[in-house]
């Protein structure tokens, strides 16, 4: 004998998206003021690093010279 089954006891794929919100925001990393923070840092390491470099171009060109040159003795006279 062969039992007819229910609508409701055969398993049937859910069809359609899923219940609930995923992509709801659920920490502060999108935040506008989390945003302007990240800018802020990003433009001071920026500033940072081009006056770290303009002060090694400027420092790195009296170390080229003679050590008397910088003192204002002439080499040739000595």
């Amino acid at each position: 004998m062969i039992k007819a089954l229910r609508p409701d006891d055969v398993w049937q794929p859910k069809l359609g998206a899923p219940l609930g919100n995923r992509n709801a925001r659920k920490h502060g990393r999108r935040d506008a003021q989390a945003r302007l923070l990240r800018r802020r840092i990003a433009a001071f390491r920026r500033s940072a690093k081009a006056l770290l470099a303009r002060i090694e171009n400027e420092s790195a060109e009296p170390h080229r010279r003679h050590w008397k040159d910088q003192i204002g003795i002439n080499s040739t006279r000595i």
